[in-house]
């Protein structure tokens, strides 16, 4: 019981979830060049895979509110672009058969903050570079803030349009990425393909895959299949490691749909199924344990003011 009591205060503060809008994924290239946004996020209470003993009646349930802004810069007659955006993002946790007197402290909430730039450099007139930069901050606020609490992603690429039309860019390059928990380096392909007037697809391989019908002038249709992870802080002085941290990866596919309100204002809904949802949970270096939450359903929606 001791042992199961340990394993658990290491596991509760890595319990965060990391939504979208603000990572090194295929949001970063589809993002709003300019404009507001408000998401939310679902997933409902399930329970862990291969819980530990005294953990199998326990059950989770997340929600990500997450709030963004995105604003361009340009430069040298337009030759260069500096794609600017903030975002926040806040995650609640809802717990039960949780009893903290025997299994000690749990955390309810977890967030964070980024700012992505997002350099596009044309080459000439049909090759561009491409960099992005994203600094931020991922921890429970509980404590005071220290390095442990920030964050840093990037890309370095470059990309061609082909065609008479330019209606197909292929690129590649490194990432340096949190989408599977782990920070690491590896290499990307991106591609942007207008297959009809249409039919299009685009994705950033293998973290984002997307293709879209314009159903209606007002109504696009499609399908999403995406990653995406985090490295998240907690506070030492609630939780018994010395660096507490959760690093944690989330795949999600389903179909999808904007609603195009008017020229400026979007709804976008997407739903579907969590085919990875994996937990590990570190102290600084190193590793504690592992652990799966159950395969379940998603819900997300957003609505974006801008272009």
């Amino acid at each position: 019981m001791k042992k199961t009591v340990r394993n658990l205060r290491k596991l509760l503060p890595y319990l965060v979830l990391c939504l979208f809008f603000v990572g090194v994924s295929g949001n970063v290239f589809a993002q709003e060049v300019i404009g507001i946004s408000v998401g939310y996020e679902f997933i409902p209470y399930v329970k862990f895979a291969d819980p530990e003993p005294g953990m199998e009646d326990v059950k989770l349930q997340l929600n990500t509110i997450s709030i963004g802004a995105a604003f361009p810069l340009s430069f040298n007659e337009g030759k260069t672009l500096l794609l600017n955006q903030l975002g926040y993002q806040r995650i609640g946790f809802n717990w039960k058969n949780w009893d903290s007197g025997t299994m000690g402290p749990r955390i309810d909430q977890a967030h964070s903050i980024k700012y992505t730039a997002f350099l596009i450099q044309a080459l000439n007139d049909r090759w561009n570079l491409v960099m992005v930069v994203i600094p931020g901050l991922a921890s429970d606020f509980e404590g005071k803030v220290s390095t442990d609490d920030f964050t840093l992603d990037g890309i370095v690429g470059a990309m061609r349009a082909f065609g008479e039309k330019k209606n197909f860019t292929l690129g590649s390059g490194l990432a340096y990425t949190r989408d599977f928990g782990t920070p690491i380096p590896m290499p990307f392909l991106y591609y942007e393909w207008d297959i009809s007037p249409k039919l299009s697809s685009k994705g950033l391989i293998p973290a984002n895959l997307e293709v879209t019908y314009k159903l209606h002038p007002i109504i696009d249709v499609g399908f999403l299949a995406s990653i995406g992870g985090n490295r998240y802080h907690g506070d030492p002085d609630k939780f018994p490691p010395d660096n507490p941290q959760m690093k944690y990866s989330l795949g999600t596919i389903g179909p999808k749909a904007q609603i195009h309100i008017t020229k400026w204002a979007h709804l976008n809904i997407e739903g579907g199924y969590t085919f990875i949802r994996n937990f590990e949970f570190w102290d600084g270096p190193d590793k504690v344990s592992s652990y799966d939450m159950k395969k379940t359903y998603y819900l997300r929606a957003s609505t974006v003011i801008g272009m």
